[in-house]
């Protein structure tokens, strides 16, 4: 290396910058544009180029520690790997509610103010809100305490700034010289005057920024750069528990926006900071995707990201990873809305990696036995009590239910002894559509069980394949595509009235040269149409919801909007697809249309011999049930499904 002029060792900003220059006075005089590369101008573009030169070594010099992340015993360790890989492991994040107050003066709230507080805690102010006396405000608020650390820079040049406060949170801000930067994640925004944060081994973060371009705010020698954040804590509260400074104003409502989220875990990180260094600066993973759609709709309340499938032999098909959402309406995309959204997700994706698919979450109801001992000669409304703990719950992707918590919440008023919760289910019915997550019961058994998966069938006979790549063709339940591979003999025969998952791959009985995998699942509608419900004297809100089940369809009603088709007997339709039905009578359309509002598979015609230990599985018709505790404390959900409570008291 060292009869080369460009040593490609040089990793700091200072020795990149020498050996360009070194570079530059190396050419022959009429090249080599000396008074150019020391003038103002050009010696700008070179520490342009000095700086982005360090980044991008420091990057592919420490590419080398992915695999030690995986072997790596200590979190701090993995983080540490995982910071040399790019990634900013998730700090976690504390509960935030929406304060809904009158205030008694006019003014702004700045970032991070406090205005209130929960069990001894700060109730905070997220972002800087103006206010006015009189005039009823919502302020978005997180529960915890800030806290703030300052560093100053050891010259004028790009700097990592390491701090060192431990437990600090997702949420923070940066300050440079006194004012505020934005953040982010990717260093390629470090160009556009951003300052990058990454979570460091001590439980606080790694501060980089560029600090070149008089264009942005920039720092001298022993200038200060400040962080200010609110530390990590899961407090235990109500929404009872929060309280408004009576100087700020009278409290007219609260709305629980998010419950606590744990920091990550170190398997997660093992997985995610790898993925992250090997597609850069874009979509990465399952919490990007869901930060993508959140940012790209903001009607959205929840969404979340799930693998449904990873590449196999090398064959790529679109989206191997799902983003589930949830609008607070319950409407759901059309398929012309998803085809606009992926075009959109675009712009946030490397070259090679597909967009996700964009799918409809799971309604599953849930019932709750509640049984509470009322304290003698006391008053308080139990019912409504137990109406707002339970509602924490709902409408939430992925969400978790700790029926211990439940009951100490219950518990903790006044006029509440004992509490006691447990699930609740229907009997078990033959020949019926579940959804994804239902649950039954059945005579004589003290377990529940719970649809954990549908189950797609091939048809009786096998179909007539498409001989042309990336054509499609139905087969019963399933969506096959055709797809070319050298040597097809390793997949599968097709086989009749079998189930098959998304990406299962097959080779017809008769070979033709290529293979065919499965791209999707269809739900028909019956043969007959359903009965639709009408105004019948209520107005379009109140008609609003209702649900008709038609074949393996779940309907809900919309009012209508535009000119939608008819209703179509055992035809495939996609989720979101909407049709507009008629008065059977009159022949009018009925002031409503009615949307693809979810699926259902059936059970059998028989009962099925139900296992008696937990986590067991039995299949029955086009269900997979497992059997379920229902004493089971705490129920995590997968993040396509989100919960619609039924609650059954019986007080004491």
């Amino acid at each position: 290396m060292s009869d080369q002029i460009i040593n490609p060792s040089s990793v700091s900003f200072e020795d990149v910058q020498a050996d360009l220059l070194k570079y530059a006075d190396a050419q022959p005089d009429n090249e080599k544009w000396d008074v150019f590369f020391q003038s103002s101008g050009g010696y700008q573009i070179i520490e342009y180029i000095s700086a982005l030169r360090a980044v991008i070594k420091y990057d592919n010099l420490v590419a080398k520690r992915e695999n030690f992340i995986q072997f790596a015993k200590n979190r701090s360790s993995k983080i540490g790997a995982s910071q040399f890989l790019g990634y900013s492991a998730f700090r976690g994040q504390n509960a935030i509610v929406d304060v809904t107050y009158v205030p008694r003066g006019s003014g702004v709230h700045s970032a991070y103010d406090i205005i209130g507080t929960v069990k001894e805690v700060d109730l905070i102010v997220l972002e800087e809100t103006a206010y006015n006396a009189g005039v009823e405000i919502t302020v978005r608020c997180m529960i915890g305490e800030v806290g703030e650390e300052t560093r100053n820079a050891s010259s004028d040049r790009l700097d990592i700034f390491k701090f060192r406060t431990p437990n600090i949170s997702n949420t923070l801000k940066v300050y440079i010289e006194g004012q505020e930067v934005t953040t982010t994640e990717d260093v390629v925004a470090l160009l556009e005057g951003s300052a990058q944060v990454q979570t460091n081994p001590f439980g606080s973060v790694d501060v980089k920024y560029l600090n070149l371009s008089t264009f942005f705010i920039r720092y001298n020698t022993g200038g200060e750069v400040k962080i200010k954040f609110i530390k990590l804590k899961d407090v235990d509260f109500q929404l009872s528990d929060v309280q408004l400074d009576e100087a700020e104003g009278t409290l007219t409502d609260l709305v629980l926006v998010s419950l606590f989220e744990e920091r990550e875990t170190d398997k997660s990180i093992e997985i995610n900071a790898p993925l992250r260094n090997e597609t850069k600066l874009h979509v990465r993973g399952r919490r990007d995707n869901e930060k993508v759609l959140l940012q790209l709709d903001s009607s959205l309340i929840s969404a979340k990201g799930a693998d449904i499938a990873g590449a196999k032999d090398g064959s790529i098909v679109e989206g191997t990873m799902a983003v589930y959402y949830l609008k607070a309406d319950e409407t759901r995309y059309t398929p012309d809305e998803k085809v606009t959204l992926l075009d959109r997700f675009q712009a946030y994706r490397p070259n090679g990696l597909l967009p996700p698919i964009i799918s409809e979450p799971h309604r599953a109801l849930r019932k709750f036995k509640v049984i509470v001992y009322r304290v003698p000669n006391t008053t308080g409304d139990i019912i409504a009590k137990i109406d707002e703990v339970f509602a924490q719950y709902e409408y939430k992707l992925g969400g978790k239910i700790n029926l211990h918590d439940i009951e100490a919440e219950l518990e903790s008023e006044s006029y509440i002894k004992v509490a006691r919760v447990s699930y609740e289910s229907d009997l078990w019915e033959s020949n019926r559509g579940y959804v994804q997550g239902a649950q039954v019961k059945t005579v004589g058994s003290t377990l529940v069980y719970e649809v954990t998966k549908q189950l797609y069938r091939s048809g009786s006979t096998e179909p007539v394949w498409p001989e042309i790549a990336q054509q499609t063709i139905f087969d019963n339940g399933l969506i096959w595509q055709a797809f070319v591979k050298d040597d097809v003999s390793e997949m599968v025969l097709w086989n009749a009235n079998t189930p098959y998952a998304f990406r299962d791959k097959v080779r017809p009985a008769t070979p033709n040269g290529l293979g065919y995998r499965v791209i999707g699942f269809a739900n028909y509608s019956g043969a007959l149409e359903p009965i639709w419900p009408i105004l019948d004297g209520r107005t379009v809100e109140e008609a609003t919801g209702d649900l008709v089940y038609d074949g393996n369809l779940i309907w809900r009603a919309m009012p209508l909007e535009g000119t939608p088709n008819d209703w179509t007997a055992e035809k495939n339709y996609l989720g979101g697809e909407v049709v507009v039905p008629t008065d059977p009578a009159t022949g009018d359309v009925v002031g409503l249309m009615y949307q693809v509002f979810g699926f259902t598979r059936n059970s059998g015609s028989t009962l099925p011999t139900f296992p008696t230990n937990i986590d067991e599985q039995v299949e029955d018709g086009d269900l997979i049930w497992t059997a379920k505790d229902p004493l089971e404390v705490e129920v995590e959900l997968p993040e396509s499904q989100y919960y619609v409570i039924e609650t059954l008291p019986e007080i004491k």
